[in-house]
């Protein structure tokens, strides 16, 4: 981890999506990165659309979101969406799928499995790309466990 990050406390919560929430995404991804291999190249990209008006970063955008990159053997979190260079990617309503990060792991894979469904078929989500591409980048950075763990 560079001298310019530190490592996240067990009581931090920041609100989803919002600048202090992608820094500490960045913090904890990078810290779980250290030693694992970044053997393959993936861009990830999340938007979510209609966030609360205070999360939005005066950039003329309508919506949140962040990437993960990996390329050439290097990790990087971007704040927002970068869908133009993303190998595969969501789109979804913040409400209700940003503030569902902040459930205990074990309800928020149940909603992933019940309402996920529904939301896509409402349109309210889009998934792109070939999601078997972001399989190498599951293990390395532990983003589940990052959501609950640090969603206020």
């Amino acid at each position: 981890m560079s001298n310019n990050m530190s490592a996240l406390g067990d009581n931090e919560k920041y609100e989803a999506l919002s600048i202090e929430w992608v820094d500490a995404m960045r913090r904890h991804v990078t810290e779980k990165a250290i030693g694992k291999p970044l053997d393959f190249e993936v861009v990830f990209s999340i938007e979510y659309t209609d966030p609360p008006q205070h999360l939005l970063r005066g950039k003329g955008d309508a919506s949140v979101g962040y990437t993960i990159r990996v390329k050439n053997g290097v990790l990087e979190v971007l704040d927002g969406a970068h869908p133009e260079e993303a190998d595969v990617g969501t789109c979804a309503a913040y409400d209700p799928f940003a503030l569902s990060y902040r459930l205990p792991l074990d309800q928020y894979m149940r909603f992933l499995q019940d309402e996920r469904p529904k939301l896509e078929a409402e349109g309210k989500v889009k998934r792109y790309g070939n999601p078997e591409l972001i399989k190498p980048l599951v293990p390395v950075i532990e983003m589940l466990g990052f959501y609950s763990k640090y969603t206020a």
